[in-house]
């Protein structure tokens, strides 16, 4: 009886699995079903053409984007997300959209293309309403970037021109404009180099450049790029940044952003705050504006990048615990030293550090670098060549300071044009950074325009160390000091895509000064500012370091006349500075977020210290009195 009942009970539990199975297959069918129905129900887009509402052939002529009242909600049952939106976008201008996440930015661009219609409210362009025209009408005459660009199976040419609008030498003009023109070639198949799916064979930054040739094609009079270099590195956002600037001068291009400095050169920044303008100026007017929420949102994002800003000269609350913005004023026999209202602190800008050589003097150039790729110049060693995303021209790095410049740009991984003149080995001493950052040589004439612009064409930072305080029989103080520096900022501001220029002066510049080195340093500060506001001004003290300069211009003039020059009597005061702390400062403007851009820094040591007290051990000096230094120098 027992065994009987096992058996049953065996055959039941195959029984009860099988009908377990096919009640699954049903609700899963029965769930089919109940999906098809579901899409059925949704309401389908609008039409694709309204015949008796078709916008002109050329529109939009000007690209201009009025938003009225828009309201927006995803559902009827759901929350209004965009709350009566009102501003104006000029026609040809650059529009910033910032925000916090979920404020909005992403549903106004959606609204933008219809892919949501508002529930109440209009958008206008050149005075069309789009929701009177077709989608294909709305949508063909518009660009757009996205954070996650779309590559489909097929190949490079199918993905750049899609319904086969253009011809081949089209295309190669986009390809060659967004930076991928020479990677396409280098294909065997050249455009019909094959795309897998999703673009799984081509990088993040190839993909986002593929997109913008994209855009480069339709030449779309409005351009949107939904935050589209959020996913790639520093180097292709600078590079995308300027291919805009350059070939969509004429256009309106909306720009949503995560990173402030994105938007920062725009004509018009829109703040959206919980699905409401909070915002809509310049940049300029909301970066001075204490209560600005653009200004907070730059603040945080300093913050989270590890920028110290405690001492922020912007906001006037300065605290260096070094001094180095204490002007040191060279009169007999006293020392002045007086905080300068209109220096700010070199501290606003130094980065956080994990090594230190001391309580509170820190290991420049040891900051941590973002992951990149930028590939921009072909030709050098490689290296870890570009993780900073930084391709600096540095005029003047063959000499004392260009040398502890390099080393700290190629430690953090970037790209250095070197620019020479003269002889192969004045650079020798830079090629044992070429495993640290990639350096590459360029030999140029300081009286060649074209030289110059040779070598700026693939930067995006431009730092002048030119100088010299003596003159020789070819080059004079205001040849050296001044017409150089004005010449490399018309070319900086000629060639649109230097985001960042650093002009590396004196202490003690002044256009007074009886000294005509002082006078021209100071002249060329006045023409860098005059060409690009934005420019940063270095005014380090007589530095010193391992060649040391001072010592150096002592032991020769001591060999050469077999004494010492005193000036006055001895009690002419300087403040030398570690050279390797001068780079630093360098590098610590470039990494910042802007905090030191369109200021000058004064540069001095921890000390003053007397002329005297620093040669008097060499037995043979001779005091000059101070008119007579003045009048020779």
């Amino acid at each position: 009886m027992a065994g009987l009942a096992v058996t049953y009970g065996l055959n039941l539990n195959a029984r009860l699995s099988r009908w377990i199975l096919s009640f699954c297959k049903l609700e899963n069918k029965i769930i089919s079903i109940e999906r098809i129905y579901q899409y059925s129900q949704i309401p389908s887009e609008a039409p694709s053409v309204i015949e008796d509402s078709q916008p002109p052939s050329t529109w939009p002529e000007n690209g201009a984007i009025d938003i009225i009242d828009l309201k927006v909600r995803y559902k009827e049952n759901l929350p209004v997300v965009l709350h009566g939106v009102t501003c104006s976008f000029p026609g040809g201008k650059n529009i910033g959209i910032v925000g916090r996440t979920g404020s909005g930015k992403s549903t106004l661009i959606q609204a933008l293309f219809r892919l949501i219609e508002p529930s109440a409210g209009r958008i206008l362009i050149d005075n069309v309403d789009i929701s009177t025209i077709g989608l294909h009408d709305l949508r063909s005459r518009l660009s757009i970037i996205p954070q996650d660009p779309t590559l489909f199976e097929g190949t490079i040419r199918l993905n750049l021109d899609p319904l086969e609008e253009h011809l081949d030498h089209e295309i190669w003009q986009a390809l060659d404009k967004s930076q991928l023109g020479d990677i396409i070639r280098e294909k065997e198949q050249k455009l019909d180099a094959p795309v897998l799916e999703n673009g799984d064979n081509w990088s993040v930054g190839q993909r986002q450049l593929v997109s913008l040739g994209r855009a480069l094609l339709k030449q779309a009079k409005i351009l949107v790029l939904d935050e589209a270099t959020a996913s790639v590195d520093t180097a292709t956002d600078n590079l995308i940044q300027k291919i805009i600037r350059t070939e969509f001068k004429n256009c309106t291009v909306c720009t949503i952003a995560h990173r402030i400095p994105t938007v920062i050169d725009s004509d018009l920044v829109l703040v959206l705050s919980d699905g409401r303008v909070a915002e809509f100026d310049t940049p300029i007017r909301l970066l001075e504006d204490k209560s600005s929420m653009f200004l907070k949102l730059q603040q945080e994002q300093m913050i989270q990048n590890k920028t110290v800003l405690a001492g922020a000269a912007a906001f006037g609350k300065l605290k260096d615990k070094w001094e180095m913005t204490k002007a040191v004023s060279k009169r007999v026999g006293r020392q002045y030293l007086t905080q300068s209202s209109s220096i700010s602190s070199l501290k606003s800008i130094y980065p956080l550090s994990d090594h230190y050589y001391g309580a509170d003097r820190p290991k420049y150039g040891s900051t941590l670098a973002t992951k990149g790729v930028g590939h921009l110049v072909r030709k050098g060693t490689g290296g870890r060549s570009s993780v900073s995303g930084i391709v600096a021209a540095v005029f003047g790095s063959t000499g004392f300071l260009g040398r502890y410049l390099v080393q700290q740009l190629a430690k953090m991984g970037s790209q250095v044009l070197v620019p020479f003149r003269g002889s192969e080995d004045s650079h020798r001493h830079l090629k044992l950074m070429g495993d640290l950052g990639q350096i590459v040589p360029m030999k140029y004439n300081p009286r060649d325009e074209d030289s110059i612009k040779a070598v700026m064409a693939k930067a995006n930072v431009v730092i002048n160390l030119i100088g010299r305080d003596y003159e020789t029989r070819n080059f004079s103080f205001e040849e050296v000091n001044h017409s150089m520096a004005q010449q490399l900022a018309t070319i900086s501001k000629e060639h649109g895509g230097i985001m960042r220029f650093i002009q590396v002066s004196c202490l003690g510049a002044s256009s007074s000064s009886p000294s005509r080195f002082l006078s021209t340093k100071a002249a060329a500060e006045e023409a860098v500012l005059s060409e690009l506001p934005e420019a940063t001004i270095l005014r380090p003290a007589v530095m010193v370091g391992t060649e040391d300069r001072i010592l150096n211009r002592w032991a020769f003039f001591a060999k050469k006349y077999g004494f010492l020059p005193l000036i006055g009597d001895g009690s002419a005061k300087f403040q030398p500075v570690y050279v390797v702390d001068v780079a630093g400062a360098i590098v610590a403007a470039l990494k910042d977020d802007g905090t030191s851009m369109g200021k000058i820094y004064e540069l001095g040591g921890p000390e003053a210290e007397l002329m005297f007290d620093t040669i008097r051990e060499w037995p043979r000096y001779v005091k000059v009195p101070l008119p007579i230094a003045k009048v020779n120098s």
